[in-house]
């Protein structure tokens, strides 16, 4: 929540309903949460659930896949009829999606997943889009982005120290990409992509995530 409003509590607590609980309770315990259900109807909305949709959606499976990137901040709202809510801006430094860097959002992930399953969880998307810039020599400098993979590697480090099952950490992405709602201008790669020419130039970040990778996890030094 924005701030510890009862009505802002209550607008956090609907929102974790609508895009945490919704799939995780019917992926693994064969149902729909009971306040999602009822926010639904408060509305005339009636999602049509076929007589085996549960049965298939909660089929065993090996392991859950989770990406995380930010938190998002609401307030109540009344204005807002579709929800109730709305969004606030991030206190605190984003990314150039303007994307809030809450290191913490990925230990809390966890820890909630951890609470419907013991399956092995595994990130397999974290990673941030900054301004690169190009040096003298071809260098391409993204600290902004080395400090966000460790800010957020030492969160998964808590994780794993408080027991979570966590088994793998995937960064999006190796090389710049498209991005669906943004095209070619948000750069999230540890490898910088010239799109006209293709050719492909480690960054920094690239040559910090292969020592990580190396060690198998964040030394002292890495953590610097």
């Amino acid at each position: 929540p924005a701030s510890e409003r009862p009505a802002n509590t209550r607008a956090a607590q609907l929102m974790n309903h609508l895009t945490q609980d919704l799939y995780f309770e019917p992926l693994f315990r064969g149902r729909y949460p009971a306040d999602a259900l009822a926010f639904f109807r408060r509305r005339l909305v009636r999602p049509r659930i076929q007589p085996d949709d549960l049965d298939h959606i909660s089929r065993p499976i090996d392991f859950l896949g989770i990406n995380v990137y930010t938190r998002g901040l609401v307030a109540a709202n009344r204005l807002n009829p579709a929800f109730g809510v709305r969004q606030v801006a991030p206190p605190g430094p984003t990314t150039a999606m303007g994307w809030e860097i809450y290191p913490p959002c990925l230990f809390e992930v966890l820890q909630l997943a951890q609470t419907y399953t013991d399956l092995p969880l595994y990130i397999t998307e974290n990673g941030a889009a900054f301004a690169d810039k190009t040096q003298t020599g071809g260098t391409i400098a993204d600290q902004d982005r080395i400090d966000f993979l460790r800010s957020y590697l030492a969160e998964a480090h808590r994780a794993i120290a408080a027991g979570v099952k966590l088994k793998g950490y995937f960064v999006w992405s190796l090389l710049d990409n498209f991005e669906w709602d943004e095209g070619y201008e948000p750069r999230f790669g540890l490898i910088h992509v010239d799109f006209e020419t293709l050719e492909r130039t480690w960054k920094q970040s690239a040559h910090w995530y292969r020592e990580v990778i190396a060690r198998n996890g964040i030394s002292e030094t890495l953590l610097g």
